[in-house]
């Protein structure tokens, strides 16, 4: 009724949900989001996540790997290219 969130972290997020590739992937693949077969998400703290520098799975849909990324790997900022003009970027 009042609209005010039930559950807020008092110092801000805590997790996040990393990118990590499910199988070998290619320089040039594109990849194709949470459900899909590049990637799938490992929560881990925010403060790791930053230090990896690491590619929320939710901003990894159309992204293209600038580099190979083995299998089980963390795929970073710094491996793709990611897409301009979508929706989350400008939130």
């Amino acid at each position: 009724m009042l609209q005010d969130p039930t559950v807020t972290p008092l110092a801000g997020p805590v997790c996040e949900v990393l990118t990590v590739a499910k199988r070998n992937l290619k320089a040039g693949e594109r990849l194709d989001g949470v459900g899909g077969f590049c990637a799938y998400g490992l929560i881990d703290n925010t403060s790791s996540a930053r230090k990896l520098d690491a590619l929320p799975i939710s901003l990894s849909e159309g992204c293209v790997l600038r580099q190979d990324v083995a299998k089980d790997e963390v795929v970073s900022f710094a491996d793709v290219t990611l897409l301009h003009g979508r929706l989350i970027d400008s939130l």
